[in-house]
């Protein structure tokens, strides 16, 4: 835990280091190293099964994201906590879950007051992900029509966003919305919120077209040097909005 502390301040602050790196370069060189680090990285499903998996987890993430605060990188902050909240829900752990989504907020905030207009739509997709895990919170806690009724409100907003991104010819958000159609979709099948073949036209079918179509982009992306990180879970999540829409699955 305190090795990242250390880390970052020879980066930093060291004396007989070379040259101090800027705040943005130690931020995504922080990236990379916990990336790196098995089992920690927030978010994706390993290290923190269960409750007390969290419990012994959070310290590290709650020092890592106050490095990056002292480090003014908010952007890369808000994507840290999203990730805590993602972790915290998975592991049941929802009052660490809100709490980190309130933080989360927050750091967004920050990061909007100091953001270049060109990242208008990075923003965009960072207010979404925050309203999806919001909506997944209110879900686990049993509110599930309510989280249902928050997914439309959010697709409402999403799809819009699309349109005009598709407009301007840039594709921003397709990979969002066909996530959020398929999580949508899914939670009106099973609050019987909307009929069967209502939640297979309007929902499902349109979220394998969105998710197929977001896949080919993040896979034109990678041949030219970009992660294959999304490149797997929205092809993932095109397999999964294939499915029969019929059976009962947790958020």
């Amino acid at each position: 835990m305190l090795d990242d502390v250390a880390w970052t301040w020879r980066q930093r602050c060291a004396p007989d280091h070379p040259a101090s790196a800027s705040p943005a370069a130690v931020g995504a060189a922080l990236r990379e190293r916990w990336e790196q680090q098995e089992g920690v990285t927030p978010g994706l499903g390993r290290g923190a099964e269960g409750d007390a998996g969290f419990e012994m987890l959070e310290p590290l993430l709650a020092v890592r994201g106050a490095i990056l605060h002292a480090l003014g990188q908010h952007g890369q902050r808000a994507d840290h906590l999203l990730g805590v909240v993602r972790a915290a829900r998975k592991a049941g752990s929802l009052t660490h879950a809100s709490a980190a989504l309130h933080d989360h907020k927050l750091a967004v905030s920050e990061a909007k007051a100091g953001a270049p207009t060109h990242s208008t739509a990075a923003l965009m997709l960072r207010a979404v992900d925050a309203r999806r895990e919001e909506a997944k919170l209110l879900w686990a806690r049993g509110q599930r029509e309510l989280a249902a009724s928050v997914g439309q409100h959010i697709l409402r907003g999403l799809g819009a966003a699309v349109q005009g991104a598709e407009r301007a010819g840039t594709g921003h958000g397709r990979g969002a919305y066909g996530e959020m159609l398929y999580l949508t979709g899914k939670w009106l099948r099973q609050t019987h919120l909307e009929s069967p073949r209502t939640v297979l036209r309007e929902f499902l079918a349109i979220s394998v077209v969105e998710l197929e179509q977001a896949a080919r982009a993040a896979r034109g992306q990678q041949a030219g040097g970009r992660s294959g990180g999304q490149v797997g879970r929205t092809t993932g999540l095109a397999s999964h909005a294939h499915e029969p829409p019929y059976r009962a699955g947790g958020a």
